[in-house]
């Protein structure tokens, strides 16, 4: 898969948070566009050059599948929307959620939202600041020192358990890759990849 595109990175790292809660997909079905086809480059100050590029990469993926059984249970459907090019703040990003993922099941919902001006990219693993609503009742908790070492410093944490830390090696980096791949194979040729 070349370079940083959306689903390379945003898509990958949501699915990798994905993938460590509710498991790895049997199938996969997924759509990508290109909804705003050029963009304005911007210099190193942070003020636009007034020169446009023409995109070439999507901005807009959907993907959707079917994750493997787990305890007896059917597999659980997951439907993913990532974005680009939207606007983060200013009049036309104002009251903007970036960041909405929900589990629905018979047992209740989970919900997580961010509306930081910085898109959590990484799922809400990352958010600095995120809403956590169980059933529709917000929940709160006070944030431990592990909670501020952030994404980095806790896999590095997980990672000197050795055995027993829960971090991602290459084999689950590989099958992160081929979910990818299929995904892209899926939108260039319109069909469902199955995983065997």
């Amino acid at each position: 898969m070349p370079g940083g595109t959306v689903l390379a990175v945003p898509v990958g790292h949501i699915l990798t948070v994905l993938d460590h809660i509710v498991g790895d997909f049997t199938e996969i079905s997924a759509s990508g566009a290109i909804q705003t086809p050029s963009a304005t480059v911007i210099a190193a100050d942070g003020n636009p050059t007034g020169e446009t590029i023409q995109k070439t990469v999507h901005d807009q993926i959907a993907l959707s599948g079917k994750l493997h059984s787990k305890n007896g249970q059917p597999g659980v459907f997951v439907n993913l929307h990532c974005r680009a090019a939207l606007p983060l703040s200013g009049e036309h990003g104002k009251g903007r959620t970036l960041f909405k993922w929900i589990i629905d099941g018979e047992l209740g919902t989970v919900e997580v939202q961010s509306k930081e001006e910085v898109a959590p990219w990484g799922a809400f693993i990352t958010t600095r600041e995120r809403r956590v609503l169980l059933n529709g009742e917000e929940v709160t908790w006070e944030a431990t020192e592990t909670d501020r070492l952030g994404s980095p410093g806790k896999a590095w944490l997980e990672f000197a358990k050795d055995e027993d830390g829960l971090y991602w090696g290459l084999d689950q980096s590989v099958k992160l890759h081929r979910v990818l791949d299929a995904a892209l194979v899926s939108i260039q040729e319109g069909r469902r990849i199955t995983f065997l």
